[in-house]
């Protein structure tokens, strides 16, 4: 049953992860906007600062290691792997969110973490990418929290 569970949830982030990271976002901006507006924007715009610097961490970072992926024939447009972009989004979006409301900090690191699941069941990465994306998420995270 478990397994089940975990494995569509797998299926469903590996067939839409950046739209599933856009839905965990604006979901918690629903819940947060419900009862702090300003709070809202302000994670909303913290968000975005760490999907951008993810992003401008994580590309040269692949082309910098070069690590082929598990199944290269299945996701032969993304050629690398290391780090993991998915993961290290995740964890990014999970560290900011949970720092200014602490009653999320299971759900969303968990969140994060079945994404990271996800990616190794699909054969996108190996663990070393998940492990060294959900790091580097974390400290994207703290240091877009720290500006």
């Amino acid at each position: 049953m478990v397994k089940a569970l975990i494995n569509n949830i797998a299926r469903e982030l590996h067939v839409k992860p950046l739209k599933m990271l856009f839905l965990l976002i604006l979901t918690l901006d629903i819940i947060v906007g419900i009862f702090d507006f300003r709070l809202m924007l302000k994670l909303t715009l913290l968000a975005i600062i760490g999907c951008i610097f993810t992003y401008a961490i994580n590309i040269p970072l692949k082309k910098l290691f070069k690590t082929k992926r598990p199944q290269m024939d299945k996701y032969q447009d993304m050629e690398y792997g290391f780090p993991s972009f998915h993961t290290q989004t995740a964890f990014t979006i999970a560290t900011i969110y949970s720092f200014y409301l602490n009653s999320l900090f299971f759900p969303t690191f968990l969140f994060a973490t079945f994404v990271g699941i996800s990616r190794l069941m699909t054969k996108a990465h190996k663990f070393i990418d998940i492990f060294f994306g959900s790091i580097l998420g974390v400290l994207v995270g703290t240091i877009v929290l720290l500006m």
